[in-house]
């Protein structure tokens, strides 16, 4: 590869990169919404403790 075809790569992949995060199509990473209660259970729970 010569040195003109690589600069020239790397300049459009960074024009690439500029232009997805600027229309929102490449962006920081959301943790969604979720209900997490009762997923584990209680250590000492009476039902556990045998008769």
């Amino acid at each position: 590869m010569t040195t003109k075809s690589l600069t020239k790569q790397m300049i459009f992949i960074s024009l690439s990169l500029c232009s997805l995060a600027g229309c929102n199509v490449y962006r920081t990473y959301e943790r969604p919404e979720m209900n997490t209660t009762g997923l584990y259970r209680d250590p000492y729970s009476p039902v556990d403790i045998p008769c």
